[in-house]
């Protein structure tokens, strides 16, 4: 399993021909986080436009907030050892997100329960429940790029590693020249033949 995995997994995350594969990945799962706005109840599905329009806006806040996370906060800040403006840009972009849902939800009230009908403890459990899935979901991306990085990191130096090995062994085979050395035994050959005493410092 884990050559598998060490096989296909480094190969996903940094070929550049892999780049749709990576995007479909999430779009899946982006779209099974959001389809969720079908059901109130597991046993039953609803399928309704404000259903439809409510999942549709729900999976382009998604994105946004993902996208923004891999193309702006992770590159700009967290990349760049940038940490607590990180977390304080994406706890603003969480904040945000979750408003703009809470604002879809009132515009589309059969794509959730109406906030009239419910009790504060019920209500504020909803909101902590989609800051944590949101949040989770912003981190999750965020690791991910930090591995790929790190995978880039390690591809690079195995890279400079061999290289250098490579050179270096050029360099050792050039010194050792066939042709030098066999000139040298001959000529210690035709000295040691005349019991010349010479012979000695040329071995």
């Amino acid at each position: 399993m884990n050559s598998i995995a060490d096989r296909y997994l480094p190969d996903l995350l940094l070929n550049p021909a892999k780049r749709v594969y990576r995007h479909l990945i999430l779009q899946v799962t982006l779209f099974l986080i959001t389809i969720n706005v079908f059901w109130d109840t597991p046993d039953i599905l609803i399928l309704t436009w404000n259903r439809f329009f409510a999942f549709l806006f729900f999976y382009a806040v998604m994105n946004i907030i993902v996208y923004t996370n891999i193309y702006v906060l992770v590159p700009r800040f967290l990349m760049r050892n940038r940490l607590f403006i990180y977390i304080l840009l994406v706890s603003l972009l969480i904040f945000i997100c979750v408003i703009t849902i809470g604002i879809l939800q009132s515009f589309f009230v059969d794509a959730d329960i109406p906030v009239e009908n419910q009790d504060a403890i019920p209500a504020w459990l909803n909101i902590l429940s989609s800051v944590i899935s949101i949040g989770l979901l912003v981190l999750g991306t965020s690791a991910i790029l930090l591995f790929k990085n790190w995978m880039s990191s390690s591809v690079r130096i195995n890279r400079l590693q061999s290289a250098t090995l490579r050179t270096e062994l050029n360099f050792l085979k050039s010194q050792i020249n066939p042709h030098f050395l066999f000139n040298m035994l001959n000529n210690a050959y035709l000295l040691i033949k005349k019991k010349r005493p010479e012979a000695s410092e040329v071995i």
